[in-house]
Formats: C-alpha cells, sequence, structure tokens
C-alpha cells in the first residue's frame, strides 16, 4: 500500500468508476493524489525491490531443495507467494547466458594466445635448428668461406618442400574447377564459408534454441504421461520451465567451481564442478517423481528418455535455425 494521501474525489482517475475504499473495484488502481514526492518514488522503489527479492530467495529455496514442489504448488493454484516461473525463467537465463557467453569469450582469448606462443616458439625452435645446421654445412663443406673478413652466407630454411608442385593448391573463390576441387563440393564449401563467417552469429543463437525446446519437451511429458488425464498441456510446460530455471541455476554453481578451481588449484573444486552433470540427473529423477507421483523404476526410465528426447529435439532445433542463419 502507498502513503500517499488518498483523495477526497471517489472517482477513478484511471476508468471513471465510483470507488468505494481506497482502491477501485474495476481497474484495481489506488485512490491516491496524482501529485508524488521523491522520497514517495523512492520508497516505492524500494519496496518492489525488496518484495522482488524476498520472492526470488523464497522460490530459489523451494526451487532447488524440493523438486516438484513449486510446480504442483502452482497447478493447485498457490502463486501470490512465489516468483511466476516465466519470470523467473527470464532472469535466471539471462544471467546463465550472460555469464556462459563471458566465459566462452575469455576461453576464445586464452586458446588463441596459447596458439600464438606455441606457433612463436616452434619458428624460434625452427630457425635456431636451421641456423645451426647451416652453419654446420657452411664450416664443413666450404672451410674457406670461413675467416675473419669473409663470414659464412646463412641462409633460413622454413622447411618447405623444393618441389613446389606438391604444395601448388589453389583455394580461389571465382567458381572456377581446379585439381582439388570440383563441382559437386560448392555448395559444401559455401556452406563451410558461411558458417565461418556468421560462427560468431551461431553461438549466440543458443539461448534461442533453448526457448524453442521449451515447448516441445513438454509435448515428450505429455507423450510420456498420457495415461494422467487431470494434467493438460499447460501443467507439463510449466514443469518443464521449473526445470530449466534449476538448471540453469546449477549450472551457474558449476561456473563458480571452476572458477576457484581455476584460481585456487584446488582438487575439491574441479571434484565439485564434476558432479553437477550427476546432480542435475538425480534432480530432474526426484521431480518426475514428486510431480507425477510414480514409482521409482518407470520414473527412472522416463527419466533417461527425458533426456535422450531434449538432446535430439535441441539438435534438431539447433541444426534448423544454423540452417536458416547459413542459408540467408
Amino acid at each position: 500500500m502507498s502513503h500517499n494521501k488518498e483523495r477526497k474525489e471517489k472517482i477513478c482517475l484511471n476508468c471513471n468508476a465510483a470507488i468505494y475504499g481506497r482502491y477501485c473495484h474495476v481497474c484495481g488502481q489506488e485512490n491516491i493524489e496524482p501529485k508524488e514526492k521523491f522520497w514517495h518514488i523512492a520508497n516505492h522503489f524500494i519496496e518492489d525491490i525488496t518484495h522482488f527479492d524476498g520472492k526470488f530467495f523464497s522460490t530459489l529455496k523451494y526451487l532447488l531443495f524440493r523438486p516438484g514442489f513449486l510446480s504442483k504448488e502452482y497447478l493447485l493454484g498457490r502463486r501470490v507467494s512465489y516468483l511466476h516461473p516465466i519470470r523467473m525463467y527470464v532472469f535466471t537465463s539471462a544471467v546463465f547466458f550472460f555469464l556462459y557467453f563471458a566465459i566462452n569469450k575469455e576461453t576464445k582469448i586464452k586458446n588463441e594466445q596459447k596458439q600464438i606462443d606455441n606457433l612463436v616458439k616452434a619458428i624460434n625452435d625452427t630457425t635456431i635448428k636451421n641456423k645451426k645446421d647451416t652453419l654446420k654445412e657452411a664450416y664443413r663443406y666450404k672451410p674457406a668461406a670461413v675467416s675473419k673478413k669473409t663470414p659464412p652466407k646463412v641462409t633460413f630454411n622454413v622447411g618447405l618442400p623444393k618441389n613446389n608442385d606438391l604444395v601448388d593448391v589453389n583455394f580461389s573463390d571465382d567458381g572456377k574447377d581446379d585439381s582439388v576441387i570440383n563441382k559437386n563440393a560448392g555448395l559444401f564449401k559455401k556452406l563451410i564459408k558461411n558458417y565461418n563467417d556468421h560462427k560468431e552469429e551461431i553461438k549466440h543463437k543458443v539461448p534461442q534454441v533453448m526457448f524453442c525446446t521449451l515447448p516441445l519437451m513438454a509435448l515428450i511429458l505429455l507423450l510420456l504421461y498420457r495415461k494422467q488425464k487431470q494434467l493438460f498441456y499447460v501443467s507439463h510446460l510449466i514443469f518443464i520451465i521449473h526445470l530449466f530455471n534449476t538448471i540453469y541455476i546449477l549450472y551457474l554453481i558449476k561456473y563458480g567451481f571452476d572458477f576457484l578451481a581455476e584460481h585456487f588449484l584446488t582438487k575439491a573444486f574441479q571434484f565439485l564442478s564434476s558432479l553437477i552433470g550427476f546432480v542435475i540427473f538425480f534432480y530432474v529423477y526426484k521431480s518426475l517423481r514428486n510431480f507425477y507421483g510414480q514409482q521409482r523404476f518407470k520414473s527412472f526410465v522416463k527419466c533417461c528418455l527425458l533426456f535422450m528426447s531434449f538432446w535430439i529435439i535441441y539438435g534438431i532445433v539447433y541444426l534448423l535455425i544454423i540452417s536458416q542463419t547459413l542459408y540467408t
């Protein structure tokens, strides 16, 4: 409730309906003075933030430690005390993919720097070796050339074949046939070129792929639990959204363990990071068992089928989105 002064007029400013009390029974707007002070706005902002935080942390607690509980609560209509699953998905997925792309970018930079260092080291080693070999040859076969006045002529060999025909390969993009690439490989070559040109764009399609996978995974659950007539498609969709929220959070925890293991070189954090995959599988199994109420063996089998279906659907959706990107 706002602390602003209530209006004396009992007509709603939003819908012009008669008001009986502090709130309009038609649109729900509070009947207060439209002029606000700065402290009222600041207080309202703080209340909204703390209200969101309270809902978020209570939802997070039940989401992590009581698998399937929030999905049951949603179906029973108990929704005010918890953050809406779609709102939770938007928040967790945004944080997850932000860190996901940041970590991938940092890893790419490190790999590129490592490749450059290795290349420089290889060039230096080859140069030193060739220099020594050349000096040996100069001293062995041309002793006259070695003197104080006339130093030996040193040439640096980078190890290329003497026969240029062995490395004469044409990589021109003029569309003409050559000895290596024929007409039948033209489409494949074009796809490879488009993939290299759109590699970064394709990597950023992962959030779209995951979002498109949600309704398809709910359809898989509808087929797996088709005998439970009291559950509709939306029920399975809410369950899948809660599962994805938890998986994002668990992967964020995994990234935290990886960070600690990398900077503190502790094997304990590496071990905890490697356990996240098992934790995710066990969490999905417990969620299926608690939400759908089937026996352990059936829940385990359907959990395995759900994971297999996810990777198949993910692969198909990913290929479709990549194809759309490459052909446009």
